[in-house]
């Protein structure tokens, strides 16, 4: 459980500062500041497709799960600086 929060932390760390050029001490911090945290996903979760449609989908069982919060507004590509990951990584 423990690596589960961890994984969304960085996650939520990479999303909310990817626009800046922060260090990666302050990126650290903020995943430090999530362990021993626990996110509980609702039973009755609603997903969607592009906005509009609706999809039937279970979220599997497993060990390990990956929580991607992407903002409507703005610029994806410029907001996740997908390459600056690897970077922290």
């Amino acid at each position: 459980m423990r690596n589960i929060l961890i994984i969304v932390s960085m996650g939520f760390g990479f999303l909310f500062f990817s626009c800046k050029d922060n260090q990666k001490m302050e990126i650290a911090g903020i995943v430090t500041e999530w362990q021993d945290r626990e996110i509980i996903f609702p039973q009755d979760i609603v997903f969607t497709r592009y906005g509009k449609d609706t999809l039937s989908y279970q979220i599997p069982s497993s060990d390990y799960k990956i929580l991607l919060y992407v903002d409507s507004i703005g610029c994806t590509a410029c907001k996740l600086q997908l390459h600056k990951w690897r970077e922290f990584i």
